[in-house]
């Protein structure tokens, strides 16, 4: 079985024990600090755990946080159309724009995006229930308390945070934790397809890196969907398109040069960065569509 910590709204270390909000005011929930560290270290952390296929992922708004600060802007056609959700009518469908659809939840909430933060949020919670999932909006009255405190982001990210425990503790109680992978796949592939879709001059080289970065996790990524139990032609179909997503982003990595600050630089050119897009859009169209 495979096993993963997941956090389909926050990383764990974000997470402390505070007080639930109050939902009658709007009155901010403190929270620790943004998300914080490099893919890279990120990754330094997988490598041992992916050798046993127990996998500790970053979570979409760490994911959104690492492009963010390498230069990316919000756009508001790059998103998900919500209109679309009730159309998915397989669980490989469904769970997979469950991750596409919280993906897009992280990147309104970083991005101030109330409205849209509320309507993403909502979607979330309907294809929750599609997936047997609702008990992690039913603990307490998170949706109303999103809403009374939507104008201030820490508390509408330590209200993820909530959420993204009720999810881990209902995977770990019913023996599901293995279905986490199908999430955050979506949410992963959403997240690439977001930074790639932002890139512009000013920004170009930053998030061309951070792309090519997705590497360790586009690894364990595909070990975690090839060893899903009872896999339909879905699952291998997104395996496939991974694999191709793979052979370039290695192509790439084999040009890193280690910098002064030690961070490390690729030399991606616009010929690899247009291959990458179009890979990344190939994945996003197969799962969305």
């Amino acid at each position: 079985m495979i096993k993963k910590v997941f956090a389909i709204f926050i990383g764990v270390s974000l997470l402390a024990a505070c007080s639930s909000p109050e939902t009658k005011e709007k009155k901010p929930i403190p929270m620790q600090e943004e998300p914080s560290g490099t893919v890279k270290e990120m990754s330094d952390q997988l490598s041992e755990e992916a050798e046993k296929f127990d996998f500790v992922l970053p979570s979409p708004l760490q994911i959104a946080a690492i492009f963010q600060r390498a230069g990316l802007n919000y756009k508001p056609d790059v998103t998900h159309d919500i209109s679309l959700a009730s159309n998915y009518n397989t669980e490989f469908k469904i769970a997979m724009n469950f991750g596409v659809y919280s993906a897009d939840l992280s990147y309104c909430v970083l991005n101030g995006q109330s409205q849209n933060s509320i309507d993403y949020l909502n979607v979330v919670r309907d294809l929750s229930n599609r997936l047997g999932l609702s008990a992690i909006f039913e603990t307490e009255p998170l949706l109303e308390s999103f809403e009374n405190n939507i104008n201030n982001r820490d508390s509408i990210v330590y209200i993820l945070g909530k959420l993204q425990r009720n999810l881990d503790l209902y995977l770990d109680e019913n023996d599901v934790r293995y279905k986490s992978v199908i999430y955050f796949t979506g949410a992963w592939i959403e997240g690439i397809y977001i930074g790639s879709n932002s890139i512009d001059t000013r920004n170009r080289n930053a998030i061309a890196n951070r792309l090519v970065e997705q590497l360790s996790l586009l690894e364990n990524l595909i070990k975690g969907l090839t060893n899903f139990p009872k896999k339909t032609q879905e699952y291998d179909e997104v395996i496939k398109l991974l694999e191709s997503l793979k052979g370039d982003m290695e192509k790439i990595a084999a040009t890193g040069t280690e910098q002064e600050d030690g961070s490390v630089a690729f030399n991606v050119t616009d010929e690899d960065l247009s291959s990458l897009t179009a890979k990344v859009l190939d994945l996003r169209n197969y799962i969305t569509k």
